[in-house]
């Protein structure tokens, strides 16, 4: 199955090749001139580029990548001042597996299984699975507070809430010693 027109398009621009962007060219010019650098060195040169790209093509977040190329957030944020075309480089690189997760599921749309999937997902109104929790006119099946629990349910629901008070108390010590202080109210 061939890829998506798009992700080829992206492919045959070189927008996820590091070696081809002005920004690596440039850093690779200034490493190779023979004349000694005066003031302190870049921090980041083309091996931490290389390190940075690894990262953020597999979806790494700005602070992940920082720890793989060994440098901290600050000089990331820098190189971006410094270069700002490296920004929508970035960006660019962190969609990667995004794009890679979107041919596989159009690849394999042809099974009945990751079809259903897809609809579920993507047609949500004619395809998910639901399970209403309301009743025939729309209002809620469930008591929204005691009050409502007792008026509709009577003693029946003062048994089961004394019931579970008691259980909460018998069950937990530090609570037996508020009851026996006074400390915890029944309903």
């Amino acid at each position: 199955m061939t890829a998506p027109k798009e992700l080829q398009e992206a492919k045959d621009k070189g927008l996820n090749r590091l070696e081809d962007t002005d920004i690596f060219k440039a850093l690779l010019k200034t490493e190779n001139k023979s004349k000694p650098q005066v003031g302190r060195p870049k921090i980041i040169d083309t091996s931490v580029l290389r390190k940075l790209y690894e990262a953020f093509i597999i979806g790494s977040t700005d602070e992940e990548a920082c720890f793989w190329a060994n440098i901290g957030k600050s000089s990331l944020y820098a190189f971006q001042i410094d270069y700002p075309e490296f920004l929508e480089l970035k960006e660019e690189w962190k969609q990667n597996p995004t794009l890679k997760a979107r041919q596989t599921v159009f690849s394999n749309l042809d099974s009945a299984e990751n079809a259903r999937w897809y609809l579920e997902r993507k047609k949500k109104e004619e395809f998910a699975v639901r399970s209403e929790l309301t009743g025939a006119s729309g209002v809620s099946l469930l008591p929204t507070n005691l009050e409502d629990l007792k008026t509709n349910y009577g003693d029946l629901a003062k048994d089961l809430i004394e019931e579970t008070s008691k259980q909460g108390v018998e069950n937990d010590p530090s609570l037996q010693d508020k009851e026996q202080g006074g400390g915890v109210s029944n309903l």
